[in-house]
């Protein structure tokens, strides 16, 4: 009975104030780690989506602008600057025409260095006005 005493006298300082053991302090920690190991590949997947759903986004911008472009000057252009295209500081990916020729033109995308998608090279080859899909070499 006296030990119970102790316990529920410990149990009602601790509530008022007290410190937690290490003990307590290291269960939680390894909780904390577990589930942060548990959520970082997830984390990293849905990263990656979301940079490959901008560069398909901003490659296809740049089919539309490259397309009006050709419309208006019976050819394609050669360089973003002519379409009035300002990269973001933002993105993860460098853009730029390849090259382009009256009937063709290939717009390329590449990850930035120090970014996760460092290393990952997009093409979009655009076939007088049938553009394929943008894949990723």
């Amino acid at each position: 009975m006296e030990n119970i005493e102790e316990l529920l006298d410990r149990t009602q300082h601790r509530a008022g104030g007290g410190r937690f053991t290490f003990r307590e302090v290291a269960v939680i920690a390894i909780f904390v780690v577990m589930l942060a190991a548990l959520a970082l590949p997830y984390y990293s997947k849905q990263q990656t989506q979301v940079m490959h759903a901008e560069v398909r986004a901003t490659l296809s911008d740049l089919r539309v602008m490259v397309e009006a472009y050709r419309s208006e000057y019976g050819r394609y252009t050669g360089s973003l600057e002519a379409l009035l295209y300002q990269q973001p500081s933002s993105s993860a990916y460098s853009y730029w025409i390849e090259s382009a020729t009256a009937d063709d033109c290939v717009i390329k995308a590449a990850g930035k260095e120090g970014e996760h998608s460092k290393g990952e090279v997009w093409e979009l080859l655009i076939i007088d006005k049938v553009a394929a899909a943008p894949r990723m070499k």
